[in-house]
C-alpha cells in the first residue's frame, strides 16, 4: 500500500514539475511559434499553424491573463490573408467570446481593433449575402422544423432580409400566406424598409405592408401610412385600409383621427430642428423595384420628409394657405441648403417654387423679415434670412411689378427687402428688380444703384473696419484681425467710420474703440444700427474697465454689440474669446467666391441701367465706383463699356488716362478707348485736356497691338474731324490717301483689266424710291 502511495506520489509530482523545467531551459529556434512570440511557451503544446489555431491559442492566454503573449500572437493573427474569409466560420464553431474579451481590453492596441473591424466587415458580408438570405426564404416553404429555423435565421439578419422577402412574394410559385406570416415574424426593427413597399406602386405589396404595420403598430410608420393614405391615385379599398391601420397604430377609432391633411402638417411644424448636419442616417427608399438602404445627412432626410408631407397635406387640402406657405418655405429652406453643399435641388422642390406664384412668396416674404427682426435666437434668425433670400430670389423669376411697387409711393416687398440688414438679401432684391424690369417709374429707385454701387467695393478679403483715434490700438488690432482672414480699414473717429461702414462696400466687423470722438460712441452705434446698410455688421467694443456702466447699458439696449478684453493680442486669442462671449465662432463674413461674383453681375446690370434699360434710374452716382474697376483684368472692360454711356469730362478724362497706360492688358485698353469714343460721341463734343488729347494722337503711331489701333484712329477722327487728318491716319493703316482740300486732281492711270476669272466690281444699285444712293461717311465712327 504505501509503494503504491509513493509511486503516486512520485508521478504526480513529475507532472508538476515537468513543466517548470520545459520553462527554464530556452526553447529552439525551430520551437517559436510565431515571429515575436514569448520564448517561454509550452513545449508539449503544438504550434498554430492556421487561422483557427492562432484564434484558439490568443483565446486561450487572455482566459489565463497571459496579455503580452495574447499581443505577440494576435498581431500574428491579424496579418492572416484569409483572415477576412475564416472569422464567421471560427467564430460560429468557437463561439463570440474572443470578440467579446478583445472590446473590453483597450490595452490590446490597434491589432484588436483591427479584428474588431474586420470580424464586423466579415460578419455584415455574411448576413447579407443574397443566395444565403435567398435559401432561408426557400425553406420557409418546407417542413415546419426547417421553416422556424430558418425563420430564426431570417430574424438574425433583420431589415436587410426585406427586399429579398419582396422578392419571393413576387414569385407566384411561393405560398403567400405563408411568407406573409414569416414576415410579421420579423423583428419590428425592420418597420423601415417594409413601410416603402407602400410606394411600389403594386396594390399587392401596398395591401401586405398596411397589414404588417397595422400588426407591429410602431408609431413611427403612422408617416408613410398618412402619405398613402392622402394619393388619390391609390384604391379607395386599400386607403381605407390604410386608416383603419391608423386607427390601430394610434389606438383609437378611425372616425376619430385628425384630417389627413391635419395629421401630414404635424410632420412640418418642427421647421426649427431642421439645420445643416453632417450626421449621417440611414433611410429606406423604394428604388429600382425593391426597398434600398441609403445613408445620407440628416438634414437632407429631415428635408425629404417635411417636403414630401408638405406636398401631400395640399393635395388634400389645396386652398390652405398656411400648408402653401410651408411648403414654400421649405423649398427655399432646402433649395438654399443644396445651393451651399454644391448639389442640385430636386425638381419637385423647383416646381413647387415656381408654382407657388408672387402673391404668396410676398406674403412669406414679409412675413420672415417681420419674424427676423424678432427672433432672439441666433439659429432662428439665419434660418428666417435663407428664407428671406430664397423669396427674394423667385420673385425675381415668378415675380410681377406689384412686387417692387405697390403703388407709385407704396414700396412693394422687394423695395422692402432692399432695405433687410443683410447684404445679400440686399443684392438679391435689387438683382430681382431688374430681372422684373417694371416699366414704370417707383419710388426708392435709386436704392437699386446704391445696392449695386456697394457691391462693387467688395473686396476678395472679408473687412474688419477698426474705428480706434489711437495709431498704436488700430495697428495692434490690424494685425490682429489679419491673423482672422480680414482686411484692416482705419478710421479716427465715429462719422468717418460710418460713412466708410455705409458707403465703402460691404463690411464684415467693425471694432470699436469706447474713447472715440466726433460721434461719441453711443451717437456712432445708434447710426450703424438705424442705418439699413450698417445694421447687420458685427460690433465688437475692447474695454478695460467700465466704472460707470456706460457699456453695459448699451449692450442692453444693442444686444448684439458685444464687449471683449482690450488686451487680446492675437488673431487665435480673440477667436477663443468669441467663443466664450458670443458663444458662436467668429462672425461669418462672404465667401471670396460669393464675393467675386457679386461685382461680376453687378458691373454687367449697371452696364444694362447705362444703356437705358430702366430709364427712370440714374446710373451716374456709381460712375467713380465703376471707374475704380477700370485696370481691373477681368472687370475692367466691361466697367469701361459703362463709363462709355455716361457722358462726362471725368469719365472720359479717366478711359483716357487707361488707353495711355501700358502697363495694363490690351483688352482693357482696348475697350476703355472704344468707351472713349462712345462717350465723346454722346456728349457731342471732347471734353479732355489738350495734353491728354495730344498724347493719345501720338499714341496712334506707337502701338504694334491692331486692335488698339484701329480704336486709337477712330478716336483720332472724333478728336480732330479735318479731312486732312482723317485722311493722314488712314493712310497709317494702308488704305488710299485722299487728296487734301485745294489740291488738283492728279491724272488718273487707265484701270488694269481684272483677271479673267474675277468680276468687275458691282455697280451701286438706286433705292426703289428713287433716293440718291447713301454715301458712306468717313467721320461717321458708329459705336
Amino acid at each position: 500500500m504505501n509503494t503504491k502511495r509513493f509511486l503516486l506520489r512520485t508521478s504526480l509530482s513529475a507532472m508538476l514539475v515537468a513543466p517548470l523545467l520545459a520553462q527554464a531551459q530556452p526553447p529552439s529556434a525551430e520551437r517559436t511559434l510565431v515571429p515575436g512570440a514569448p520564448s517561454s511557451i509550452d513545449r508539449f503544446l503544438q504550434p498554430p499553424e492556421t487561422t483557427a489555431d492562432l484564434w484558439r491559442v490568443v483565446d486561450r492566454e487572455l482566459r489565463h491573463g497571459k496579455v503580452d503573449r495574447a499581443k505577440a500572437y494576435l498581431k500574428a493573427l491579424v496579418a492572416r490573408p484569409d483572415l477576412e474569409a475564416q472569422v464567421v466560420p471560427i467564430q460560429e464553431q468557437y463561439g463570440p467570446d474572443l470578440l467579446l474579451r478583445l472590446s473590453r481590453m483597450p490595452e490590446l492596441g490597434p491589432d484588436a481593433k483591427e479584428l474588431l473591424r474586420v470580424a464586423g466587415k466579415a460578419a455584415r458580408a455574411h448576413n447579407n449575402d443574397p443566395d444565403r438570405i435567398r435559401h432561408y426564404l426557400a425553406q420557409i416553404q418546407k417542413t415546419p422544423g426547417e421553416r422556424a429555423f430558418a425563420i430564426g435565421q431570417l430574424r438574425n439578419i433583420g431589415i436587410a432580409a426585406i427586399p429579398y422577402f419582396v422578392e419571393a412574394l413576387e414569385q407566384q410559385s411561393n405560398d403567400e400566406s405563408v411568407m406573409i406570416a414569416a414576415l410579421m415574424g420579423m423583428p419590428k426593427t425592420t418597420w423601415p424598409a417594409v413601410a416603402t413597399m407602400l410606394e411600389s406602386g403594386d396594390n399587392s405589396l401596398a395591401s401586405i405592408a398596411i397589414e404588417v404595420l397595422a400588426r407591429w403598430r410602431v408609431p413611427e410608420s403612422a408617416r408613410w401610412l398618412w402619405l398613402y393614405l392622402a394619393d388619390p391615385k391609390h384604391p379607395a379599398t386599400l386607403r381605407a385600409r390604410a386608416k383603419t391601420a391608423l386607427g390601430e397604430i394610434g389606438g383609437v377609432d378611425p372616425s376619430s383621427l385628425p384630417s389627413t391633411a391635419s395629421a401630414l402638417f404635424r410632420y412640418t411644424d418642427d421647421l426649427g430642428g431642421i439645420t445643416p448636419s453632417s450626421e449621417m442616417i440611414e433611410t429606406w427608399s423604394w428604388k429600382q423595384g425593391k426597398p434600398v438602404m441609403e445613408k445620407l445627412p440628416a438634414s437632407e432626410v429631415r428635408f425629404r420628409r417635411a417636403v414630401q408631407a408638405a406636398q401631400a397635406a395640399l393635395v388634400s387640402n389645396p386652398e390652405n394657405q398656411q400648408i402653401q406657405r410651408t411648403l414654400l418655405r421649405l423649398s427655399l429652406l432646402w433649395s438654399d441648403q443644396r445651393t451651399t453643399a454644391g448639389q442640385p435641388i430636386p425638381a419637385t422642390v423647383i416646381r413647387d417654387m415656381l408654382s407657388a406664384g408672387p402673391t404668396l412668396t410676398s406674403q412669406l416674404l414679409l412675413q420672415e423679415m417681420a419674424w427676423a427682426n424678432r427672433a432672439s435666437d441666433a439659429s432662428q434668425k439665419k434660418q428666417a434670412n435663407a428664407v428671406v433670400l430664397g423669396a427674394v430670389k423667385n420673385l425675381g423669376m415668378i415675380g410681377d411689378e406689384v412686387s417692387v411697387a405697390v403703388g407709385p409711393s407704396t414700396p412693394g416687398p422687394l423695395l422692402q427687402a432692399i432695405d433687410y440688414p443683410d447684404p445679400q438679401v440686399q443684392f438679391a432684391a435689387a438683382m430681382a428688380i431688374l430681372q422684373i424690369h417694371p416699366k414704370s417709374a417707383f419710388p426708392k429707385r435709386q436704392r437699386v444703384v446704391e445696392t449695386l454701387t456697394r457691391a462693387l467695393g467688395t473686396t476678395q478679403e472679408p473687412i474688419a473696419l477698426i474705428i480706434d483715434e489711437s495709431n498704436e490700438r488700430s495697428g495692434r488690432y490690424g494685425l490682429i484681425v489679419k491673423d482672422l482672414g480680414y482686411a484692416a480699414r482705419h478710421e479716427p473717429n465715429g462719422r468717418e467710420g460710418f460713412r466708410t461702414a455705409a458707403q465703402a462696400g460691404p463690411v464684415d466687423l467693425i471694432l470699436l474703440s469706447p474713447t472715440i470722438t466726433q460721434w461719441r460712441i453711443n451717437d456712432t452705434i445708434a447710426n450703424l444700427r438705424a442705418d439699413r446698410r450698417t445694421q447687420s455688421i458685427p460690433i465688437l467694443i475692447p474695454i478695460t474697465d467700465d466704472p460707470r456702466g456706460r457699456l453695459e447699458s448699451l449692450s442692453r439696449r444693442y444686444p448684439d454689440v458685444t464687449t471683449i478684453p482690450e488686451g487680446v493680442q492675437s488673431g487665435e486669442e480673440l477667436g477663443k474669446v468669441m467663443n466664450v462671449v458670443m458663444q458662436d465662432p467668429m462672425p461669418q463674413a462672404m465667401p471670396a467666391a460669393v464675393r467675386q461674383q457679386q461685382r461680376q453681375v453687378a458691373i454687367e446690370a449697371l452696364l444694362r441701367l447705362a444703356r437705358g434699360e430702366l430709364p427712370s434710374i440714374n446710373v451716374a452716382p456709381a460712375a467713380p465706383a465703376i471707374a475704380e474697376l477700370l485696370d481691373d483684368p477681368n472687370l475692367g472692360p466691361v466697367a469701361a463699356q459703362a463709363l462709355g454711356y455716361l457722358a462726362s469730362d471725368v469719365n472720359q478724362r479717366r478711359l483716357a488716362e487707361v488707353v495711355l497706360i501700358q502697363q495694363l492688358p490690351a483688352a482693357n485698353r482696348i475697350a476703355s478707348a472704344a468707351a472713349l469714343c462712345q462717350n465723346i460721341q454722346l456728349s457731342g463734343r471732347s471734353l479732355l485736356p489738350g495734353n491728354l488729347e495730344t498724347d493719345l494722337v501720338n499714341l496712334g503711331s506707337q502701338t504694334k497691338e491692331p486692335g488698339l489701333a484701329i480704336m486709337l484712329g477712330r478716336l483720332a477722327g472724333l478728336l480732330n474731324p479735318t479731312p486732312a487728318e482723317v485722311g493722314r491716319r488712314l493712310d497709317q493703316l494702308d488704305i488710299t490717301q485722299p487728296a487734301a482740300p485745294g489740291t488738283p486732281r492728279a491724272p488718273q492711270a487707265p484701270a488694269a483689266a481684272p483677271p479673267k476669272n474675277q468680276q468687275p466690281p458691282a455697280k451701286q444699285a438706286a433705292p426703289k424710291n428713287g433716293a440718291p444712293p447713301k454715301k458712306s461717311n468717313l467721320f461717321d465712327f458708329g459705336n
